[in-house]
């Protein structure tokens, strides 16, 4: 199966959640896009987002959705040449204050 990375499906999927939840840190966002994104490829066949999930002690994180996290909390390689900036924060290093809704 080939399955494509959608920046842009992650973006909105990081903020129906981020905008839905009490505790909005890495950890709790990446379990429920994980879930999501599991249930969601047992029912159509596909991903929600085509993130690669890395496993780690903690649970499964999805590599390309931590990078954009990282490029607003400003500890990535990568600048934000793509204004990620304008949909959300991140607060006190973990934690994601959305500035808009999904769409």
């Amino acid at each position: 199966m080939n399955v494509q990375f959608n920046k842009a499906k992650t973006l909105h999927a990081l903020l129906y959640v981020a905008n839905r939840i009490q505790r909005k840190d890495f950890h709790k966002i990446f379990k429920l896009i994980y879930f999501a994104d599991r249930q969601h490829l047992a029912d159509w066949g596909r991903p929600i987002t085509g993130d690669t999930y890395i496993a780690t002690d903690a649970g499964p994180v999805p590599s390309r959705l931590y990078d954009m996290l990282k490029i607003v909390r400003g500890d990535s390689y990568l600048p934000d040449t793509e204004g990620l900036g304008y949909y959300y924060q991140i607060e006190n290093w973990m934690y994601v204050k959305p500035l808009v809704d999904a769409d």
